[in-house]
């Protein structure tokens, strides 16, 4: 294989386009890439470069093997691209480590749904260099395991919003069915709140006398 398609398939793999992200860095102003970049600094000032590295490719390794086998062959002929890449795989597979700790069904179709797009883009590219109708065979079949797997995304986001709005209008009916005892217990609260606080101080302090009276006694 022709190491400039090596380089297509991988970062057309990717979803990301190099001419396109040159000719956008050019026209950003210089003070808001500078931003950027040390937003993205401090992301990953946690991980070294090599640190970086070692997940992006146990990563795509576990869940693309295909894809680690050309980011090697990368690595070698075009350094750059190859850590533009690594860098996008790492912030890919950060995402996902953050969506199994926070919402575990949501990352097991999210981690499928990446891997269904990573293969159809990738046998995208490959029908642009030796079209064949298996290969379009192929890449009909991924486009619709990619797309089953965003309509269960979805469906599962849905199942969890309705879950969500089930338990908000159960907190909302619960307020106001106790309406007048939770005013009271509220009430109450604040109230030995005061109180404690009035002690601390050395004592429930009396009540001040009107202003007026103050004066007519000291006349």
């Amino acid at each position: 294989m022709r190491p400039c398609l090596i380089l297509f398939l991988i970062l057309a793999s990717l979803g990301w386009n190099p001419h396109h992200a040159t000719a956008d860095e050019a026209k950003r102003p210089r003070s808001e890439a500078a931003g950027k970049s040390n937003s993205q600094e401090k992301s990953k000032s946690s991980f070294s470069q090599a640190e970086r590295e070692t997940i992006a490719l146990g990563f795509v390794k576990e869940h693309h093997p295909e894809l680690a086998s050309l980011l090697e062959q990368l690595k070698a002929m075009r350094p750059e691209e190859y850590r533009r890449a690594i860098a996008e795989l790492f912030q890919v597979s950060q995402s996902l480590e953050t969506l199994k700790k926070n919402n575990p069904p949501q990352y097991e179709v999210g981690l499928e749904f990446w891997k269904a797009k990573s293969k159809a883009e990738l046998l995208a590219a490959r029908l642009i260099s030796a079209p064949s109708p298996e290969l379009e065979s192929q890449l009909r079949r991924a486009l619709e395991n990619q797309l089953d797997l965003e309509i269960r995304k979805q469906e599962l986001l849905e199942e969890q919003l309705k879950a969500r709005l089930s338990q908000i209008e159960k907190t909302v009916k619960r307020l106001k069915d106790n309406r007048d005892r939770q005013i009271d217990n509220r009430l109450l609260e604040l109230q030995k709140k005061v109180r404690r606080a009035r002690s601390q101080d050395g004592g429930e302090s009396a009540p001040a006398k009107p202003v007026r009276a103050k004066k007519e006694s000291e006349a």
